[in-house]
């Protein structure tokens, strides 16, 4: 995806996704930016139910977000790993997370 897409797609989803870092790379290439969101919970057991969910919907659509997972916050990554870099799909992926979030226990706002 080119600047002016990503800028495009990225307004179109919920506040709080933006553009940052990978987490984690195993790769000595430069690392490409991700769709990333912070979602807040109010304890642990909610928090990771809500991972769970997200890695249901992933394994289902058979792509894979980095998770860090905390108490009461978890953040998810969206990238395609096989193209280092963005796709329409990752924007596809953070709607979906958005979706589930929003139907999760203990979610704050």
């Amino acid at each position: 995806m080119g600047q002016e897409e990503i800028t495009a797609s990225l307004s179109q989803l919920s506040s709080g996704w933006k553009l940052a870092p990978q987490p984690v790379s195993d790769s000595a290439q430069a690392v490409p930016s991700s769709l990333s969101k912070i979602f807040k919970f109010k304890n642990f057991a909610t928090a990771l139910a809500f991972t769970s969910k997200v890695g249901q919907e992933a394994d289902a659509e058979g792509h894979h977000p980095a998770i860090l997972l905390e108490w009461g916050s978890v953040a998810v990554y969206w990238w395609s790993h096989s193209l280092n870099g963005l796709h329409q799909n990752d924007f596809i992926m953070a709607a979906k997370t958005e979706n589930i979030a929003q139907l999760s226990e203990g979610l704050k706002s």
